[in-house]
Formats: C-alpha cells, sequence, structure tokens
C-alpha cells in the first residue's frame, strides 16, 4: 500500500500574446492596487478596519482583508500626520516601544545609523535630553546658559536641574566654555 507523506505539483503558465504592458505600466499599476486603502490588491474584496487583539501593536488598527481567513491580506493604518510627513518627503522610520511603552532610543540611532547617519543633533526639552543621557547614548553636550535679564529671576526648571545633574553624574567633562554676549555656551565630552 502507498502512502503520500507530500506531494509537489508545479505548473508553468505561457503569458498571454494579448498582454503586453511596459514595465513603467505594470510598476504603478501594482503602486495603484496596493495604495489602496479600500480593495484588497491580492483578490479585490473589500479593505476593512480591524484592531490588533494581543502582542506588542495590542490596540493599534489596521486594514485587513474582509475574506479573511481565506484572504489574509494585511495592511498597516497610518495616521494622517505620518501621510502628511510621507506626502512631503520625509522618511517616517519606525521603531517599537520599550517596556514601559517609551521609544526605543537605541533602536533609533541604529535605524539611522544603517542609513548613513552617525552624528545627529538632539535638539528637545529636558525629558528627551535626560532619556538620552540616561541610556547613555550621548557623546557631548552643549549647554546654552542664558544670562539675560529677563530670565534672571526665573528660576531653572526641575526637568532642567535633573538634566543638570545627569550631566554632571554622568561622567561628562567640561571642554569647552564661550561667552556669546549675554549667554554662555558650556560643551561637556563624555569622560
Amino acid at each position: 500500500m502507498w502512502r503520500w507523506k507530500r506531494a509537489i505539483l508545479w505548473t508553468s503558465v505561457e503569458p498571454k500574446s494579448e498582454i503586453n504592458i511596459s514595465t513603467e505600466e505594470h510598476i504603478q499599476s501594482l503602486h495603484d492596487r496596493y495604495a489602496s486603502n479600500t480593495v484588497c490588491p491580492k483578490c479585490g474584496s473589500n479593505l476593512v478596519k480591524r484592531t490588533v487583539k494581543q502582542g506588542p501593536k495590542k490596540g493599534s488598527q489596521f486594514l485587513g482583508c474582509k475574506s479573511y481567513p481565506r484572504c489574509r491580506f494585511t495592511k498597516e493604518l497610518k495616521n494622517k500626520s505620518i501621510l502628511d510627513y510621507e506626502k512631503n518627503g520625509v522618511e517616517v522610520i519606525e521603531v517599537e516601544l520599550d517596556d514601559n511603552g517609551l521609544i526605543n532610543l537605541r533602536m533609533v540611532l541604529e535605524k539611522l545609523s544603517s542609513k548613513g547617519f552617525n552624528r545627529i543633533l538632539i535638539e528637545g526639552g529636558s525629558t528627551l535630553s535626560s532619556s538620552f543621557l540616561h541610556n547613555q547614548l550621548v557623546n557631548f553636550v552643549y549647554w546654552f546658559k542664558s544670562c539675560d535679564e529677563k530670565t534672571e529671576g526665573n528660576p531653572m526648571t526641575d526637568g532642567d536641574k535633573n538634566l543638570n545633574k545627569l550631566i554632571k553624574s554622568s561622567n561628562f567633562k567640561i571642554k569647552d566654555s564661550i561667552s556669546l554676549k549675554n549667554d554662555k555656551l558650556e560643551i561637556f565630552k563624555r569622560a
């Protein structure tokens, strides 16, 4: 008695001669099919909005084929601001969140590095700057201090105080200090 453990079938289909489109037209047709947010490019059924039920992306939404499970096509649903950025030529890099639900900064730097960036300027408030310092992802700190009369009565914010402590406790040594009229620029380098 014969028992089949596995059967492999194949066939080849010759292209019909009446279908004659250029490579550019074919690429455009694929782009148009996959750009649709209403029709599944694989089977032609409608796409419906679905919600991830488990895993790291739990709660996020995506488009899925209405013919699921027969067709398993899915498409990430991007929010309007991401689409606006991409429309204006900005490449949006997606990264996973860490265990605390925050952006994984190390992964951001690895993705930027893979694109050829080896130096970046982080310009942000004390929360972002502290996060980079806390994760030891910074080699230099350029600290601007204003000596303007308007700011003399205003004490440093708690975030700025914490950032100042973090710089001093993170093995940074002052490399240079430059006076700029009423302001001061201090440059710290990781020791």
